[in-house]
């Protein structure tokens, strides 16, 4: 009997790592449901889900996201990130411009952005992790340095395209 609840329980997911995955999308889940509720928008609207799914579980994050062009920020920024080591000016130029000059929820939209990438890079080659080490030191030193330059942006109001400019230079040498 108890092979069987094993076996069922593995097989009841239609996602590999049932074990990994399951809890994601249950939070996941109740994002998208509590965010429809908060906004009074219906559950399968496409929005909710891209927003639940860049928030990654957080219903504050989700509703923060869905509010403005946080969300349509924080894809740029990741298709952006998605191109490095190689880097366009003009892309850079866009994303700062888009992100206002004190907006703090697109500000917060262009470091969560950043922060999910660094971590899908850290965590990304478990099995050779050891071979990686200095890379990975690397990364984790220059998001080190991308935290306490964000939070010095936010908390002296500074510009932010020179942020975008640092920010993707840093882990352009770091991905190189």
């Amino acid at each position: 009997m108890l092979l069987k609840r094993s076996v069922y329980r593995v097989a009841s997911a239609s996602i590999p790592n049932t074990e990994k995955t399951s809890g994601f999308r249950s939070r996941l889940y109740s994002a998208v449901s509590r965010a429809a509720r908060a906004t009074d928008r219906e559950i399968d609207d496409p929005a909710l889900s891209e927003a639940a799914a860049a928030s990654e579980g957080s219903v504050s994050r989700a509703l923060t996201l869905l509010g403005g062009d946080a969300l349509k920020l924080q894809q740029r920024t990741a298709a952006l990130l998605a191109t490095l080591p190689r880097v366009d000016p003009r892309e850079l130029h866009a994303l700062g411009d888009a992100m206002g000059i004190s907006d703090r929820v697109a500000l917060a939209a262009f470091i969560d952005g950043v922060e999910r990438w660094v971590s899908e890079r850290l965590r990304a080659d478990d099995a050779n992790a050891n071979a990686n080490l200095p890379r990975l030191a690397r990364l984790a030193e220059v998001w080190e340095k991308i935290a306490r330059t964000a939070r010095d942006t936010a908390e002296y109001n500074l510009e932010r395209k020179p942020l975008v400019f640092s920010v993707f230079g840093m882990l352009a040498e770091a991905t190189r």
